[in-house]
């Protein structure tokens, strides 16, 4: 079906270290459980970083949406989506983008706008911390984000550590929360027509 509509050839791996050299991935990720899902995003992210990761999941909640993003996930879509808004997602990813389904979305302005005064302010972040809570957001691993700064791992856990005490955060996955809820995410409603990509 995905080849039918331009995306390329499409074979099914069962492990990241299959997929050849030379192209531009997109993984979609259809496992059974949750934990197997989040488990083979992380394989994914640690094995092939440059690989694009969208999450086929039956529940669309909030807190899987989070997770997988938190895992290395660049999009969650549920099963039960049509076909012409899913490859339109699915070019998002492979351009760069970030995709979550609508009805999260949806669900955030109602809570957001109350609490938005009352969450953490950024402003005591240094421009560091920032850049380290950007690829926390993205489902980077601290050894990853060392290399994308050119620090060592030890200290991107030094900052990870600094972020969460400056945000008053938990977790890791909280800081990604944090960081989705003030970013620009697409979404079907707001989403233009793509116009490129062949994924392989």
């Amino acid at each position: 079906m995905l080849s039918d509509c331009g995306l390329g050839i499409v074979e099914t791996r069962a492990h990241a270290g299959d997929l050849p050299d030379g192209a531009v991935h997109l993984a979609l990720v259809t496992c059974v459980s949750t934990a197997e899902a989040r488990e083979a995003c992380r394989s994914v992210r640690e094995h092939r970083p440059e690989v694009r990761i969208v999450v086929l999941a039956d529940d669309c909640c909030s807190d899987v949406v989070v997770d997988a993003l938190a895992d290395g996930a660049d999009g969650v879509l549920s099963r039960t989506i049509a076909v012409d808004p899913m490859i339109a997602y699915l070019h998002l990813v492979v351009l760069g983008e970030k995709v979550i389904p609508t009805s999260v979305v949806d669900d955030m302005p109602s809570r957001s706008r109350a609490r938005r005064s009352a969450l953490p302010d950024a402003s005591d972040l240094s421009v560091r911390e920032m850049a380290v809570l950007e690829r926390i957001a993205a489902g980077r691993a601290n050894k990853l984000i060392s290399r994308d700064l050119g620090i060592a791992e030890g200290t991107v856990k030094v900052h990870v550590k600094s972020i969460l005490r400056k945000l008053g955060l938990a977790n890791r996955t909280q800081a990604a929360l944090w960081a989705a809820r003030r970013a620009s995410v697409p979404t079907a409603q707001t989403m233009a027509s793509p116009t490129a990509g062949m994924v392989q």
